[in-house]
């Protein structure tokens, strides 16, 4: 009788018909791209899935029907997995596959494959000595596109390649569910680290020959870098080929891979796995209707090639790896192959230089009075009429004194992220930043601040956040479309918030509320004596006058709270006022809804930080709960605010009166919502998709069969049904009228708000003239890319 040996043992490793395979660490790409492959791929078979939250892992394994879960990857051996997928965070790559590797285990590894190139050298020699496969999940050099560009390029059908540029950027944050992509400690970098992993290993794949690292500039600030700028070079006989790749998660960028030829520029689109579109250097045709001449462009493709899954290159990574280990060859993904470009990232990171941007947190402003910084604290921040601070030049009280460590909720947004940079890039403040969503945390997390993931709404995680901290800046709002959870955001935790601040003895609390409290319709000065009317099923204005009241409740219990009242705050990265108006404008689809002589009531957000900092000074007296306006004097109307852009554009804006032209305030209440849904769903019912879907029903069976019988026993209810839906009315083509919706309106409050109040108790003092605001905001749209 034959003897029985283990799989591991019966044949060689690379001779596998179905791999039993684990995932380690089941997150956000595992689930999305690695699973759904896996789960329908012939030649694996799920075995175990491993992750340290043992809750996800199980509900994962219910649904694919897996075995085995567990906590750590001691729990695997080659007699129950023959292959392993690491997708953990990143910090965990190199540990986690050098210990599979030993075991005999094939691995595939998530980018980036390590931190260093030392470590990418040990995980490729364990893999050579234990005779298994280690492959690295750079999808990208295998679409079909990438490998068409490579093959002209190396035949130079468009004569030599002159130069390279890449550009790959947007604000969009990947939907991560913890903070590990924004920590040094866990993601190795920032955004070089992770998406330059891609774009780094697609250069050196399609310029074999050896790259040099001209620059590398970036814009950490003690954190991990939000933006980059790589300047390369490669050899060729004919003259260096120059290479620029510019990355961004907080601005919008071109988001395509160049090659400048000799003649046409050869492009990668990210929306295209197949065509390399090809723009030629000469480039303009007659249009032989109208006459005209009018530029061209062209794309090339594979003749074989057709359109498949945006699975498939998922797919397409598994396929090579599981090529690899059944036939003993080195995957086309190896993790030799990778190891250029992560020395090429080492390197950039140990050979980096500050990089420039427009925003002034690296200006030098020329102090006019002796200043102290606002901690009190002697340091680089000392100023005499020679020196000056990395921000703006701020003169301030004397000896003014801000608590040690405070506290941001909603730190990722817009005035909370710009207050983090002031207090803890020139103030040395200890600064503490709750985040909600990570994947929105790009910016912040450049930062030498603290970031802490936790519940708003939460009595025990606000507990545990604030301890150590004694100031709280509090300008977390809730951003979602349902009333009820923006409500239960803005309301309920500020509620918890104040309640946790109160309990641990916190010095100062500052809450942003906003002068949306006021109305729409309030007229001449506004300050702090007008009415508060929000209007009616408005839910930002609503919410937050239940937050405002929620604090001054909380100070009247004996929390130290102020409580300030912006009006239209902008500068860089404002999404209501420049984000997306100035683009707008630049379209030619901004408009002034009575607005343009009436004021803007606009502040910059350095001088509300200057405010904010007013509030939190400890050595200022204020009653608990008091409120102020915060404004500047001097706010343009709306025309002089955005023509100072138009002018600077060549653009102009619309004008609209909202009596003549029939424009009216939307108006909340019940009546008003059912009389949308009942024309949302008439015009639903009267689509074109919805009678082709009603076709289709009846079409279809066994599912049309009774509708049908009863539309050919009853005719006269087939006929009031067409009429019904309108089916029996001839169809007519109409050419649409060009699209408004993007179109943005502006619609003030016919007031202007004054800060008296604030200069007075708070010695308040906008510190960046309206000039330099304007200025440096004009210079951050253009670096953004807005225009």
């Amino acid at each position: 009788m034959a003897t029985s040996v283990p799989d591991s043992i019966q044949k060689p490793k690379h001779l596998l018909d179905v791999a039993r395979v684990a995932v380690v660490g089941c997150g956000a790409v595992a689930t999305r791209y690695h699973l759904p492959v896996l789960a329908g791929h012939e030649g694996f078979r799920l075995a175990t899935f491993i992750d340290r939250d043992l809750a996800r892992a199980r509900e994962l394994a219910r649904q694919y029907g897996v075995p085995q879960v567990a906590e750590d990857v001691t729990a695997l051996s080659p007699d129950t997995v023959d292959a392993a997928v690491v997708s953990t965070p990143a910090a965990f790559h190199a540990e986690v596959s050098l210990k599979l590797l030993a075991q005999g285990i094939h691995v595939f590894v998530e980018k980036p494959m390590a931190f260093t190139e030392q470590e990418a050298r040990r995980m490729v020699e364990t893999a050579d000595e234990n005779g298994v496969t280690l492959s690295v999940g750079l999808f990208r050099r295998l679409l079909p596109c990438t490998r068409l560009l490579r093959a002209v390029l190396d035949e130079e059908r468009y004569g030599r390649p002159l130069r390279v540029d890449v550009e790959d950027g947007g604000t969009q944050g990947w939907a991560a569910a913890t903070l590990g992509n924004m920590r040094r400690e866990w993601a190795g970098g920032g955004v070089l680290m992770d998406m330059g992993s891609h774009i780094l290993d697609r250069l050196v794949y399609l310029f074999p020959s050896t790259v040099e690292l001209v620059e590398y500039r970036d814009n950490s600030q003690g954190g991990i870098e939000s933006d980059c700028l790589v300047q390369l070079q490669w050899p060729h006989a004919a003259g260096p080929i120059e290479g620029r790749v510019e990355l961004s998660r907080t601005r919008e960028l071109r988001n395509t891979l160049r090659v400048e030829c000799e003649q046409a520029t050869l492009e990668l689109r990210p929306s295209d796995r197949y065509q390399v579109h090809v723009l030629p250097g000469v480039g303009a045709l007659t249009d032989t209707l109208s006459g005209t001449e009018r530029g061209i462009s062209e794309s090339i493709g594979w003749a074989d090639d057709r359109e498949e899954s945006w699975f498939e290159p998922f797919r397409a990574e598994f396929d090579d790896w599981l090529n690899a280990m059944r036939t003993g060859t080195s995957p086309q993904l190896s993790g030799l192959s990778s190891l250029r470009s992560v020395a090429l990232i080492e390197e950039c990171y140990r050979r980096r230089e500050p990089l420039h941007e427009p925003i002034p947190l690296d200006q030098r402003v020329r102090l006019t009075t002796q200043t102290t910084p606002l901690n009190g604290h002697a340091g680089e921040n000392e100023a005499g009429a020679d020196q000056a601070s990395p921000l703006h030049g701020v003169s301030t009280p004397l000896q003014r004194r801000l608590p040690e460590k405070i506290l941001i909720t909603g730190a990722t947004g817009f005035i909370g992220c710009r207050l983090a940079e002031i207090l803890s890039l020139r103030e040395g403040v200890q600064v503490r930043a709750l985040i909600n969503n990570p994947g929105s945390a790009g910016r912040l997390a450049r930062l030498p601040v603290e970031m802490v993931q936790a519940n708003l709404r939460s009595p025990e995680d606000m507990r545990q956040v604030l301890q150590e901290c004694d100031g709280v800046v509090h300008c977390a709002i809730g951003t979602s479309w349902k009333r009820r959870e923006a409500w239960d955001v803005t309301v309920n935790g500020t509620r918890c918030v104040a309640a946790a601040a109160k309990s641990a003895g916190v010095k100062r609390f500052v809450h942003l509320s906003s002068i949306a409290i006021h109305g729409n319709d309030v007229q001449g000065v506004l300050d702090e004596t007008t009415p508060i009317q929000p209007p009616r099923g408005d839910t930002y204005s609503e919410s937050k006058t239940a937050a405002e009241k929620a604090v001054s409740h909380a100070a009247r219990a004996g929390l130290s709270a102020v409580i300030l009242r912006p009006t239209n705050v902008f500068g860089p990265f404002s999404k209501t006022f420049i984000t997306r108006p100035v683009p707008a404008l630049a379209a030619g689809q901004l408009c002034l809804v009575d607005a343009e002589d009436t004021p803007s009531n606009t502040i910059y957000v350095d001088n509300l930080v200057e405010a904010i900092l007013a509030g939190l000074c400890l050595n200022t007296a204020v009653a608990p709960g008091e409120v102020f306006t915060i404004a500047e004097d001097d706010s343009p109307t709306w025309g002089a605010f955005y023509g100072y852009f138009a002018e600077r554009m060549g653009r102009s804006y619309e004008v609209e009166s909202a009596e003549g032209n029939a424009i009216t305030r939307p108006r909340g209440g019940p009546l008003a919502w059912l009389s949308g849904l009942g024309r949302g769903m008439g015009e639903i019912a009267l689509s074109a998709q919805s009678k082709a879907l009603a076709q289709k029903i009846l079409d279809t069976r066994p599912i049309g069969t009774f509708p049908r019988y009863c539309l050919d026993t009853y005719p006269g209810l087939e006929r009031g049904l067409r009429n019904l839906l309108h089916m029996n009315e001839p169809e007519i083509y109409r050419r649409p009228a060009p699209s408004m919706a993007e179109t943005v309106r502006i619609r003030p409050r016919n007031v202007r708000a004054t800060s008296g109040k604030a200069r007075r108790v708070l010695a308040y003092s906008p510190a960046v003239p309206r000039d330099r605001a304007m200025e440096v905001t004009w210079e951050w749209v253009k670096y953004a890319r807005l225009v």
